[in-house]
């Protein structure tokens, strides 16, 4: 056989999808995107803003970086794919950007999908679209209402021994025995609750048929130590009524593999992901688009997230829901009524919400 036919054989194979796909932002409000070679790639395709798949900003180039910019403050997802005369490979897994405002708060640099280290949580994950519920009465007496709330900016900045940076991961802890948020809850919380968005300082109120909403974790969960049920929530879609449409809990014993429960509006639940231990690291993606929610579930980061749902719900399914916002952190399902002890500790490697 001729190297000349070698070389057209190796050309009909769609070449494998690219790895490694990182993103930085510059000072000029540009993002600039690189992933490793390809073996037989003559070009790679751009991807931008896959939560609008009907108007997704794309390119190509033919070497392994892109500079895309300068863009307006906000967030944006990017893929690339590899392409050859045999065609185009599967999109490499998402990278999430987030750009900062002209004039904002924000700080330009790297936003790659691992923490950087360092720093309280709200400089190494975007909180900006968040405030936080803490399991404890204000000190400063500023807050009465109950559990501690702080918002942006304190938020940007702050941090307490339930809530900060240990062992590369934000980490939120929910002793069982605290102060709740209501006597309906009667449960302790380390949460974020969505805002509207950055320099806002109203609550998220999006409904069903209002565009795409997204919420993106990769998180570890411990619950072990919760006295008397080990079960925490780590993620929620809530409205105006008591029960949330849907909500994510890990349920999990000292020594038995634990699993993630998606619940909807409390009445049926689903196991969508089981093998879990108190170190395992996991993604979940909820994404509300087109009067549906659908759920992504996978061990790993958002790399491992399949290409398909795990589950889809129709607003019918969550009970119709209202006005919605997303809810993130540790929420135990121990009630402090109940001769309490121990606690959840969630750890966020990754957290975007859209």
């Amino acid at each position: 056989m001729s190297h000349e036919t070698v070389a057209q054989e190796v050309d009909t194979a769609v070449p494998d999808r690219p790895t490694e796909l990182r993103a930085a932002v510059r000072d000029d409000q540009s993002v600039v995107l690189s992933w490793d070679a390809v073996d037989g790639a003559a070009e790679y395709g751009i991807y931008e803003l896959l939560t609008n798949p009907a108007e997704p900003f794309k390119a190509a180039v033919t070497g392994t970086s892109s500079r895309r910019g300068p863009l307006r403050g906000g967030d944006y997802r990017y893929a690339v794919t590899a392409r050859n005369a045999a065609g185009e490979s599967a999109r490499s897994a998402l990278v999430d950007v987030h750009v900062p405002r002209e004039g904002s708060q924000d700080e330009p640099g790297e936003r790659p999908g691992t923490l950087p280290s360092g720093g309280a949580p709200g400089q190494v994950l975007d909180l900006s679209r968040w405030y936080l519920t803490l399991p404890i009465a204000d000190p400063t007496g500023e807050d009465r209402s109950g559990p501690w709330d702080v918002y942006q900016p304190k938020l940007r900045t702050f941090r307490h021994d339930l809530f900060d940076v240990r062992d590369g991961a934000v980490e939120y802890r929910a002793p069982v025995k605290g102060v709740t948020t209501s006597r309906d809850s009667g449960a302790t919380r380390c949460e974020l609750r969505e805002m509207k968005g950055p320099g806002r300082d109203d609550k998220a109120d999006w409904t069903f048929g209002s565009g795409t909403h997204t919420l993106t974790c990769t998180l570890t969960c411990d619950p072990t130590t919760a006295r008397t049920r080990q079960e925490c929530i780590v993620g929620q879609i809530h409205d105006e009524g008591n029960t949330p449409p849907i909500y994510l809990s890990v349920e999990m014993k000292q020594d038995e593999p634990g699993r993630l429960v998606a619940f909807m509006r409390g009445t049926s639940k689903r196991t969508v992901l089981e093998g879990l231990r108190p170190d395992t690291r996991f993604t979940y993606r909820v994404e509300v688009a087109g009067g549906r929610c659908r759920l992504w579930v996978a061990k790993g980061g958002v790399e491992a997230l399949p290409s398909s749902p795990k589950e889809t719900f129709s607003k019918a399914d969550l009970g119709n829901p209202g006005k919605c916002y997303f809810k993130a952190g540790a929420y135990n399902k121990s009630k402090i009524d109940n001769n309490p002890a121990g606690r959840s500790v969630v750890r966020h490697f990754l957290l975007t919400v859209w």
